[in-house]
């Protein structure tokens, strides 16, 4: 009897057949593969969920709170809704009728939640998108004043890209010493602007609105301005040699010692504007509006004035020479008449 059983159990045993190598024989490996095979279906199912449940955190965690607790309510909403619709249909009539109302009330009150999330959300983001575009302008409005070039020609590029050098971003800007030299700023609006001392040399400003801005003491050499916008705006002691000036409007600037040498300046309207002291020797200013401009001790020397309204301006102690052109043509000269240009025509 016990020879039978151990007989038994030897025949219910595993077979493990040894190999020269030492290894275990092909039966025992074959009955272990089936759990290895679950192992890897495992691993398989396992990485997809992890990535699934890293996503679902990410985008919960950019969530705001607003957002996370309407998410909550529309998750909680769903499920009560499809709960019970599934048993108003699986029970039908009666109660289970009301049931199956209550859920189509729940499903439609999560649909109009979720809408509602997506206004907010959307309304979020324009006001995240606005603020992002807010901080952006003032960078660059920053960037544009630096007395660095690069970075100011930098600026001003990707503000003309932008459209922002003429939807009045720039109005009242604080753009002190800014080195703009060469910069293309036309059309731009730099109302009330502050460039004093700015390097404007070789800027192309042509029908740029610099109303009431102020460039004391700022370079202007060889800036285009043709068309600009300069009315009351304070250009003390600026350098604009070889500026050109042509049909600006400079009515009522202050141009008080500025250094207007060989400017050009035929039809700029410069009435009232002060321009005592200032240095307009070669200037051009055929057909300009100097009606009423303050002129006292201005130079005038080889200046050509022909075509110029000098009506009511004050020119006392303004200093000519013999190359001098007068309004109607002719060369300035110690007894020439200026009265007859300046007095008031009836």
């Amino acid at each position: 009897m016990i020879d039978d059983r151990a007989d038994l159990r030897k025949a219910l045993s595993p077979k493990i057949i040894s190999n020269p190598a030492g290894g275990l024989s092909m039966q025992t490996q074959q009955q272990g593969q089936p759990s290895n095979q679950r192992q890897d279906w495992v691993q398989r199912l396992k990485l997809p969920l992890e990535k699934g449940s890293n996503k679902i955190r990410s985008w919960w965690s950019a969530r705001s709170a607003t957002e996370q607790m309407l998410a909550l309510v529309f998750a909680g909403l769903l499920v009560v809704g499809c709960v019970l619709s599934v048993l108003g249909a699986a029970l039908g009539g009666g109660w289970p009728g009301l049931l199956t109302n209550l859920g189509t009330g729940f499903v439609g009150a999560a649909v109009v939640l979720f809408l509602i999330d997506m206004l907010i959300g959307n309304r979020e983001k324009r006001e995240a998108k606005e603020q992002e575009e807010a901080r952006l302008k003032a960078d660059l409005v920053a960037q544009l004043g630096s007395s660095v070039r690069d970075m100011a020609i930098a600026a001003s590029e990707e503000l003309r890209r932008r459209g922002w050098l003429y939807d009045g971003l720039l109005e009242g800007a604080y753009l002190l010493e800014a080195n703009l030299a060469g910069s293309v700023l036309s059309k731009a609006d730099l109302q009330k602007a502050n460039l004093g001392d700015a390097n404007l040399q070789k800027a192309e400003l042509v029908l740029a609105n610099l109303q009431s801005a102020r460039l004391d003491g700022s370079n202007l050499q060889k800036a285009n301005l043709l068309s600009a916008n300069l009315q009351r705006s304070s250009l003390v002691s600026a350098k604009l040699q070889e500026a050109n000036l042509r049909e600006a409007n400079l009515q009522e600037a202050e141009l008080i010692a500025a250094d207007l040498q060989k400017a050009r300046l035929k039809g700029a309207n410069l009435e009232r504007a002060y321009l005592n002291g200032a240095n307009f020797e070669g200037a051009e200013l055929r057909e300009a509006n100097l009606h009423g401009a303050y002129l006292r001790q201005t130079n005038l020397h080889g200046a050509d004035l022909q075509g110029a309204n000098l009506e009511e301006a004050n020119m006392s102690e303004a200093d000519f020479d013999e190359n001098t052109i007068l309004p109607d043509g002719s060369k300035w000269t110690a007894s020439a008449n200026m009265a007859a240009f300046t007095d008031k025509k009836r």
